[in-house]
């Protein structure tokens, strides 16, 4: 996954490449629990590319995307553990 941010007007664009659209909701959620309206879009059905626009700040940025990893971290010991109890 490749994730950049591009400062755009008084907002930031950030640009995830190559992951599913549930990461980027994820972080747009994180933005969302810190006051931050933000938007997600796919520019193409065909594309791994998702925006995000926000007017969030540098710092709530960083933490809303480190809280995103977090959570999927998370997600995925979840996932592991259901998948050992079902013997799969």
């Amino acid at each position: 996954m490749e994730l950049r941010v591009l400062k755009e007007g008084d907002g930031y664009k950030i640009i995830l490449e190559g992951c599913d659209y549930s990461v980027g909701d994820i972080i747009r959620h994180e933005l969302l629990k810190r006051g931050f309206p933000s938007g997600l879009t796919q520019p193409h059905l065909l594309e791994k590319r998702f925006v995000i626009y926000t007017k969030a700040g540098v710092k709530d940025l960083k933490e809303a995307i480190e809280a995103a990893i977090k959570n999927v971290e998370e997600l995925k010991k979840e996932a592991m553990k259901s998948l050992k109890l079902s013997n799969i």
